[in-house]
C-alpha cells in the first residue's frame, strides 16, 4: 500500500497542490503517515499511537472530510477521496489491522471501526450519497463493501472471531444491514435495482451460520434471522415487491427460498420453540403466491413448490421427523 500511495503522491504534485486545504498528523512512536490533497477546502487529520502503523490519506476535490486514528502496532490504513463533500472515518484498535476505503463520487459517507487484532476491512463507493458503516469487534474478520449508483446504503456489525461478510449493491436506494454475534459466521448480500431491502441477524453467540442475499428488481424484501450454529438461510428474489421471511432458531437448520416474478411472499420458521435439523425448500414462479412454513422439534423436511398466480401452501410440522 506505501508503494501504491507514494505514486500517487508524485502524479498529485506534478499536477500541483492548492494551499487552501489542510492536514493535521499527530503520531506517537514509529509511524508512517502520507497525505496528499489537492483541490479547495479538503480536511484531514491523522492520528497513529504504537509501532509500525501506517496511514494513507487522499483527498481531490473540494471539501472532503477525512478521519484516522490508529492505537496499536502493525495497523494498516489506507482512505481515498475523489469528489466533493465527502466523509470519511477510520478507526482501528488493537494489532495487524488492515482499512482500505476509496469514495469516488460526491456527498458520500462512511464510518469503520475494528477493534481487536488482524480485522480486514474493503469499502469501494462509486457514485453519490452513499453511506455505509461497518464495526467489527473481534480478531480475523472482514468486511467488504462494493456500493455503485445513488443512495444505497450498508451497515454492517460482526462481533466475535473468523466472521465474514460481503455486501454488494448496484442501483438506487437499496438498503443492507447485517449484524453477526459468534465465530465464523458468514453473509453475502447482492442486490441490484431500486429500493431494495435486506436485514439479516445471525449467531447471538452462536457459531459458523451461513446467509446468502441476493434480490434483483425493484421493492424487494428480505429478513433473515438465524440463531444458534451451523444453520444455512440462501434467500433469491428476482423482480417486483416481493418479501421472503426466514426465521431459524437451534442447529442445523437449512432454508431455501426462490421466488421469480412479481408481488410473492414467503414465511420460514423452524425451530422456533425447539428443535434442530430442519429442511425447508421453496421455490415460487409467477405473481402474487404465497408460502407459509412452520416445522419444530427434530427434522422435519417441507417442500414448496408453486408455478403460476395466486397460489397458496401452507405447511406446519410439529413433531419429529416429518415430511
Amino acid at each position: 500500500m506505501k508503494v501504491l500511495f507514494y505514486s500517487i503522491g508524485l502524479l498529485v504534485f506534478t499536477c500541483g497542490v492548492s494551499a487552501q486545504n489542510e492536514s493535521t498528523v499527530n503520531q506517537n512512536g514509529t509511524n508512517d503517515a502520507v497525505v496528499y490533497q489537492l483541490g479547495n477546502e479538503n480536511d484531514s487529520d491523522v492520528n497513529q499511537n504504537g509501532l509500525g502503523n501506517f496511514g494513507g490519506v487522499i483527498q481531490l476535490g473540494a471539501s472532503n472530510v477525512l478521519t484516522l486514528d490508529q492505537i496499536g502496532d502493525g495497523n494498516d490504513g489506507g482512505m481515498a477521496q475523489i469528489g466533493n463533500n465527502n466523509s470519511a472515518t477510520l478507526s482501528q484498535l488493537e494489532d495487524a489491522n488492515s482499512n482500505n476505503s476509496v469514495q469516488l463520487g460526491n456527498r458520500n459517507f462512511s464510518i469503520a471501526e475494528q477493534t481487536g487484532d488482524g480485522n480486514i476491512g474493503i469499502l469501494l463507493q462509486l457514485g453519490n450519497r452513499h453511506d455505509s458503516e461497518s464495526y467489527q469487534f473481534g480478531n480475523l474478520n472482514s468486511s467488504t463493501v462494493f456500493q455503485i449508483g445513488v443512495f444505497n446504503e450498508s451497515n454492517g456489525n460482526q462481533e466475535g472471531d473468523l466472521n465474514r461478510l460481503n455486501t454488494t449493491q448496484n442501483g438506487l436506494r437499496n438498503f443492507s444491514e447485517v449484524n453477526q454475534e459468534g465465530d465464523g459466521n458468514q453473509s453475502d448480500v447482492a442486490q441490484n435495482g431500486t429500493n431494495n431491502v435486506s436485514t439479516v441477524w445471525q449467531g447471538y453467540i452462536g457459531n459458523n451460520n451461513r446467509s446468502m442475499v441476493s434480490q434483483f428488481g425493484m421493492q424487494n424484501y428480505n429478513y433473515s434471522f438465524q440463531k444458534g450454529n451451523e444453520n444455512i438461510s440462501d434467500s433469491s428474489q428476482d423482480g417486483f415487491d416481493n418479501y421472503s421471511w426466514v426465521g431459524q432458531w437451534g442447529n442445523r437448520n437449512d432454508s431455501f427460498v426462490n421466488q421469480s416474478g412479481n408481488n410473492n411472499a414467503s414465511d420460514v420458521f423452524q425451530g422456533r420453540t425447539n428443535g434442530d435439523d430442519h429442511v425447508s425448500l421453496v421455490t415460487q414462479t409467477g405473481n402474487s403466491n404465497t408460502s407459509y412454513v412452520y416445522q419444530n422439534l427434530y427434522g422435519n423436511y417441507s417442500r414448496v413448490e408453486q408455478i403460476g398466480n395466486n397460489n397458496t401452501a401452507r405447511v406446519r410440522q410439529n413433531y419429529t421427523g416429518g415430511q
